[in-house]
């Protein structure tokens, strides 16, 4: 009897790790400025990001920056992005190292897929990037994002509306008019703005990670399971 008992006890902690090795991966946030409902981000104002070919307005190009509180892998990153002409319908997302409280070199830079058009203002549609290299970010380090748009084209990058201010510790928010240096940092050359910096999100590496019930229920079995072995080991030794 305790021999078939405890057959059957090891088969159920095997089909128990299985399952836990099945459990879908979670990615983690590492930054978000987007509200939790609708609107997840303000449609009023926003950041005019511009390729080159528009006479003196040219390369306007926004960053931000973030720090994460947990060193992962960099997986993906949403941004509040609308497409202002239909020339083309994509941007150039950089991410980039901090240098001196301005966007440094550059990490990786990922082609999005075709932007919102302009005309869906009021929609929670976002743009995402996925990353190929996958980056480690570091805990307590500060990156940045920035977004350059291909010639004869322009976007929107829609503000956030949770408090996410320029004015605010650590957040960074920087420009440029030429498509590189030099930059210009809100905190630098306004720093009493109050400014609501561009929203976006952004999500580390996914990690398994087993549901509290399932984890406490292979705990039962495995002990039940030492406890039957430990039963069956006494009676054979009488």
């Amino acid at each position: 009897m305790f021999e078939h008992l405890y057959r059957a006890t090891v088969g159920a902690v095997m089909v128990l790790v299985c399952a836990l090795a099945a459990t879908p991966a979670r990615a983690s946030v590492l930054f978000n400025n987007m509200s939790q409902t609708s609107p997840l981000f303000s449609y009023t104002g926003g950041y005019f990001l511009m390729g080159s070919g528009f006479g003196s307005q040219s390369n306007n190009t926004y960053a931000v920056s973030f720090t994460p509180a947990v060193t992962e892998d960099f997986y993906f990153a949403n941004f509040a992005l609308r497409l202002a002409n239909a020339n083309n319908d994509y941007a150039t997302i950089s991410l980039c190292q901090d240098s001196g409280g301005l966007p440094g070199s550059v990490i990786e830079s990922i082609v999005s897929p075709p932007i919102i058009s302009q005309s869906y203002s009021s929609s929670d549609a976002y743009t995402s990037i996925f990353s190929k290299l996958q980056p480690q970010l570091d805990a307590g380090t500060t990156y940045w994002f920035r977004i350059d748009m291909p010639a004869i084209t322009s976007a929107t990058w829609l503000p956030n509306n949770t408090g996410d201010l320029t004015s605010n510790p650590g957040a960074g928010f920087a420009w440029t008019t030429s498509g590189s240096s030099p930059w210009y940092s809100a905190s630098q050359y306004l720093p009493d703005s109050w400014w609501q910096r561009p929203a976006f999100t952004v999500y580390g590496s996914p990690a398994l990670i087993p549901e509290p019930a399932s984890v406490s229920l292979l705990m039962s079995v495995s002990l039940l399971t030492i406890a039957i072995g430990t039963l069956r080991r006494s009676r054979r030794s009488q």
